[in-house]
């Protein structure tokens, strides 16, 4: 008897399977130019919708900046992650502050003594295009050259070096006065200082006119009356040095007031 042996053998195959996903691409980095640090606080919008090789919408972790002290970058990082991948995108403020204005024209007065040209004016309040108040530097009083004017200059600096000027001229003219010693025996004006109302007070009913300029120059309130006496309300004006200019048939008249 004959005997035979099967072998069977079995083979075994192995398969590998190899998927390489789709990457995901963001757009270029974007960013724009604003004139203050708080406007660079402000979170940029996204740059779309981001999905990444499977198909995921993104949702981006935000890193917010520091705010630059004036000028500068301040850059928002937008963080995208995706299956197996990272990607950032950017926006960048750049904070460049513009130049300097003044709304307040430049002031004068007309003054009878040269020691009147040494009251310093009151400047207007400046404030930067961010809505700081700027604290000017004081140059003055100084004579220009050739003539009877005296100027005082309130130079105003931003953080970024930008600087505007204001002036306030002083003219000295002796004739403003040329008929006050006379007129002082038939005008009086009271009470200096004055807070609420302010006296004209003449010999005797007649036209005048009058105009009231504050340290800057400006006319703040005119009028006449055809009375001996004439009150004026200064209640609402600021505390300060006003000049009050009188004319009468005998003349003009000019007096420093003091409103407080």
């Amino acid at each position: 008897m004959k005997y035979f042996m099967l072998t069977c053998c079995l083979l075994f195959v192995s398969i590998s399977f190899n998927h390489t996903f789709g990457q995901f691409t963001l757009p270029p980095d974007d960013g724009s130019v604003v004139n203050c640090p708080i406007d660079g606080l402000v979170q940029p919008a996204e740059p779309g919708v981001i999905t990444d090789g499977c198909a995921n919408t993104l949702v981006p972790i935000v890193t917010a900046p520091t705010a630059v002290p004036c000028e500068g970058d301040m850059i928002w990082i937008f963080t995208y992650s995706g299956c197996n991948e990272t990607h950032i995108w950017t926006y960048t403020y750049t904070v460049d502050m513009p130049g300097l204005t003044i709304g307040a024209a430049n002031g004068s007065s007309i003054v009878v003594t040269v020691n009147d040209a040494n009251t310093q004016p009151v400047p207007p309040v400046i404030t930067d295009v961010c809505g700081n108040i700027l604290t000017p530097v004081v140059i003055g009083p100084n004579q220009v050259p050739g003539t009877d004017d005296y100027t005082w200059t309130f130079v105003y600096t931003d953080c970024a070096g930008n600087t505007v000027d204001w002036v306030f001229t002083y003219t000295v003219d002796p004739t403003s006065s040329t008929h006050e010693s006379d007129l002082d025996e038939f005008t009086s004006i009271y009470p200096n200082p004055a807070s609420n109302e302010l006296t004209i007070n003449v010999s005797s009913a007649e036209q005048i006119d009058y105009e009231l300029m504050n340290s800057y120059g400006q006319v703040v309130l005119a009028g006449n009356s055809i009375s001996s006496s004439t009150t004026l309300d200064v209640s609402s004006f600021s505390d300060g040095i006003y000049y009050i200019t009188v004319h009468t048939n005998s003349g003009i008249i000019t007096k420093k007031v003091l409103k407080q």
